[in-house]
């Protein structure tokens, strides 16, 4: 049996009170992997952009954003 048919199962043998906190917490569960997702593609995209153009130095940036004189 597979992990589909074995929650099915259970679902099948869980009161109808507690459905509606299995269905909660599994839209929970794939708004967070939805936004991992989003998170490592975001990560790629600026991989790709850092080997594509290079790395700006710290202390560049410090200056950019006024943290140092």
């Amino acid at each position: 049996m597979n992990t589909k048919e074995t929650i099915l199962q259970e679902l099948e043998q869980t009161p109808e009170p507690l459905l509606g906190e299995v269905l909660h917490y599994l839209l929970y569960l794939k708004a967070l992997h939805e936004e991992e997702m989003e998170d490592l593609e975001d990560i790629r995209i600026i991989r790709e952009e850092i080997r594509r153009e290079g790395t700006i130095p710290w202390e560049d940036v410090k200056k950019d954003l006024g943290l140092v004189d």
